[in-house]
């Protein structure tokens, strides 16, 4: 991230001066070298593009562990994260804002941008239904659980739907989101948990709007 920074600020904002009758596409004066020698890297610069006129893009980052916590907290914009239940959420959103404080940043310089999913229709009962449906696909179960297997590193084909995950599984990839997913020690069985992963709520598009609403309020996020 040291690396990264110093080279979009290798160019000074005005250095792509586009002088034609002059043949100079930059000022030489207003780029420079930054001679970075780390721990891990070396770098001589400058960035060899001219910078965007934000100066650098937005840095998003996602993941949930400790470790990704305080990266996030340290150089993120913004977090995307997958968090179950408004109480989760809100203690999910504080604890990157007291880790913010603690790296000397402004805390509401990083937006936390919650996953959401709906499964709606006309009325409650078709949203059910529609649900029902989805969740009782076996080419569904069966793609999410190639889904979960990739980023985990763990074949879950190998566990019954029918009987809970064992406790002791354990990961070095996205733990977060799979520590989320598998719910260990809760009693459900695989196929509960995959069906608790895909939506937060099913509903009439009006009941996902209050519930939006209500998130917002007891989370503190705003929507977008």
């Amino acid at each position: 991230m040291e690396v990264v920074n110093q080279l979009f600020e290798s160019w000074d904002p005005d250095a792509v001066v586009m002088d034609y009758e002059n043949n100079t596409y930059a000022d030489p004066n207003k780029v420079r070298t930054i001679d970075f020698e780390g721990k891990y890297y070396k770098c001589r610069g400058p960035l060899n593009t001219a910078p965007s006129p934000q100066g650098r893009p937005t840095y998003v980052q996602a993941g949930g562990s400790p470790r990704g916590r305080d990266f996030a907290a340290m150089h993120a914009d913004s977090i995307i994260a997958g968090v179950q239940g408004n109480e989760g959420k809100r203690k999910f959103r504080e604890d990157i804002r007291q880790r913010a404080v603690k790296f000397g940043r402004n805390p509401d310089d990083i937006k936390v941008l919650f996953l959401y999913s709906a499964v709606m229709g006309e009325t409650e009962e078709d949203a059910q239904a529609k649900f029902k449906r989805y969740a009782a696909d076996e080419n569904f179960l069966h793609s999410k659980l190639a889904l979960v297997s990739g980023f985990s590193d763990i074949d879950l084909a190998q566990f019954p739907l029918d009987k809970p995950l064992p406790e002791d599984l354990t990961t070095n990839g996205e733990t977060a989101s799979f520590a989320r997913f598998a719910q260990l020690g809760s009693g459900k069985t695989l196929a509960e948990v995959i069906r608790d992963d895909v939506v937060d709520i099913v509903g009439t598009p009006e009941q996902v709007a209050d519930h939006m609403a209500t998130m917002m309020e007891e989370v503190g996020v705003t929507a977008s």
